[in-house]
């Protein structure tokens, strides 16, 4: 069945709400993307207590996880402020924050403390 043309004639486009956000209000979970940040569903299940299914919806739901060539994968980053309940973390991490030190903590306890100092450090050149 063809698209029912809009008022202006042209074709009504379907709406989703994913095709209406701009680009930054896209969660930036996991993005950019590094392998030693994200954990398999399995993973992070175990890490945390909780069943596969638990997490797959909290990866959905509250955005501390994406689908990366079609698997679900999970920011350890996100995780561990989900599980801390620090909605302000998670916040920031979504919004992008990678630098700050609300964020960085998490990156550090997280991941290769390495990583993190990296950032730090290029976030201090780029402020200078």
């Amino acid at each position: 069945m063809p698209a029912r043309p809009s008022k202006s004639g042209g074709a009504s486009p379907k709406s989703c709400g994913s095709c209406e956000r701009s680009r930054r209000d896209v969660p930036q979970v996991l993005i950019p993307f590094d392998r030693r940040e994200a954990l398999t569903l399995k993973a992070a299940a175990d890490l945390s207590g909780f069943s596969v299914e638990t997490v797959r919806r909290w990866a959905s739901l509250n955005d501390i996880g994406r689908k990366v060539g079609g698997i679900w994968l999970v920011s350890k980053v996100a995780l561990a402020m989900f599980l801390d309940n620090d909605t302000l973390a998670l916040r920031a991490y979504l919004a992008g924050d990678r630098s700050s030190d609300l964020v960085l903590g998490y990156f550090e306890r997280s991941m290769c403390s390495t990583n993190s100092t990296k950032l730090h450090s290029l976030n201090e050149e780029l402020s200078e």
